[in-house]
């Protein structure tokens, strides 16, 4: 299996145009620049597609933080 945290981290970074380096897992998502719905809605779908998964509505409900990112990817990638 994929490194889920740099996957998560790796696609935030290409969808949002982010300079490549550490993003802490509590990081807002919507704190980061770039980030908007329709920008994380591309990272869904692109880590939905990496892992063949499909996220949980409720998951997808209560993101709010990287590490809500990753543990997301996590539960959908079982």
């Amino acid at each position: 299996m994929r490194d889920i945290p740099a996957a998560v981290r790796t696609t935030l970074q290409d969808v949002l145009e982010l300079p490549s380096g550490d993003l802490p897992g509590n990081t807002l998502l919507f704190t980061l620049p770039n980030a908007d719905s329709l920008h994380l809605l591309q990272v869904v779908v692109r880590l939905e597609e990496a892992f063949g998964s499909a996220f949980d509505d409720e998951d997808l409900a209560r993101l709010q933080t990287v590490q809500d990112l990753v543990d997301a990817v996590g539960r959908a990638a079982r």
